[in-house]
């Protein structure tokens, strides 16, 4: 693989890496979301339940103070509990409606189916309480015998609906700070394992630039001391395989090269030894022949003497010749004489 693919991958494993990561994270942020959205829920049901049962005893009150306001003839406290009632029985309504109306659990809602009927006869026991005080203030404590009876009959579910809603709320509490630990948790392991899988891809990626280049740096340093023998394997990406081929092949010639100088060195050395040895032998003569020609110098200088007592002896031997040339000469002349004179006489002799 080439080296550029080698980093993308790298920037590819860190890329999903960070998506697993962050896609962890936020689907453990959605869960918790979930859990905390469902404790707000659980939360607002215990509000609306705590508020319930105010209303639950603010209409008991109304009861109460409509009974001693008839008992007493106080026409305006009536009024005020009348009023009262007509608006504490409307918001109890109003706030089990909205209790139904959230995503509770399953046994939270069949509580609420429970306790619904009885609020509704509850707020018909006040208001049928209310009637009967207000037309015979006589029969006040019968009616609110009655109306106690609805009161504790409802007070009982309202204590155990309390009570399960606040068990709902601390579960819920105590899920949500477990799902924010396992998320911690999940996101943390997460996050590790990336780290260390981006580490062991750095490392890796390292080792595959690091170790061809140290063996390039090798080789290198092998061809710099003369050693052209080095066993090189090329690995790695395919730039430092590429790399080590071309040393290779380097590597190759250079040894080709030497060995080719080697050989015309020694060619060469083989060559200089039969000069040299030609050398001795012309040496050798040239003394022979030096011998030589001093014995043919004294030869020569013999002969010459020798050819200087010859020219001398020539040269006397010319003299004498000459000499007798001329002798030879005056004795031709001599005959000439005799010769005519002897043909002065042949013809003398004629006549």
């Amino acid at each position: 693989m080439k080296l550029k693919h080698q980093i993308i991958a790298l920037g590819l494993v860190g890329i999903i890496s960070s998506a697993v990561v962050g896609g962890i994270g936020l689907l453990q942020t959605w869960q918790l979301s979930e859990r905390l959205e469902q404790s707000e829920f659980t939360s607002v049901a215990l509000k609306h339940s705590q508020e319930a049962d105010m209303m639950h005893d603010a209409i008991r009150g109304d009861v109460l103070l409509l009974a001693h306001g008839a008992g007493t003839q106080q026409t305006a406290q009536i009024a005020e509990a009348s009023s009262g009632l007509d608006a504490h029985s409307k918001n109890f309504m109003e706030l089990i409606q909205q209790l139904e109306s959230l995503p509770l659990n399953a046994e939270i809602k069949n509580m609420l189916q429970n306790v619904k009927p009885q609020v509704q006869e509850y707020i018909a026991a006040g208001r049928k309480a209310q009637t009967v005080i207000s037309q015979d203030p006589s029969a006040a404590n019968s009616a609110i015998t009655a109306f106690q009876e609805a009161f504790g009959k409802l007070e009982t579910q309202m204590a155990l609906l309390s009570d399960a809603l606040a068990k709902n709320v601390d579960s819920a509490h105590e899920v949500s700070r477990e799902k924010v630990a396992s998320s911690k948790a999940y996101v943390s392991i997460a996050w590790v394992l990336s780290t260390l899988l981006l580490i062991a891809g750095a490392l890796v990626l390292a080792k595959e630039l690091s170790l061809p280049l140290a063996h390039a740096v090798e080789i290198s340093n092998a061809l710099a001391q003369g050693r052209l023998y080095t066993a090189i394997q090329p690995a790695g990406s395919d730039e430092t395989v590429q790399l080590l081929k071309s040393m290779d092949a380097m590597q190759k010639s250079f040894g080709t090269t030497v060995r080719s100088v080697k050989h015309s060195a020694e060619a060469v050395a083989t060559a200089s030894a039969e000069i040299a040895q030609g050398n001795n032998d012309l040496s050798a003569r040239t003394e022979q022949q030096a011998s030589a020609l001093q014995e043919t110098a004294a030869s020569m200088e013999e002969l010459g003497a020798t050819v200087k007592q010859n020219a001398d002896s020539a040269r006397q031997a010319n003299q004498l010749a000459m000499n007798a040339s001329t002798v030879a000469a005056q004795g031709g002349e001599v005959v000439g004489e005799v010769v005519q004179t002897m043909k002065g006489i042949n013809e003398a002799s004629r006549k």
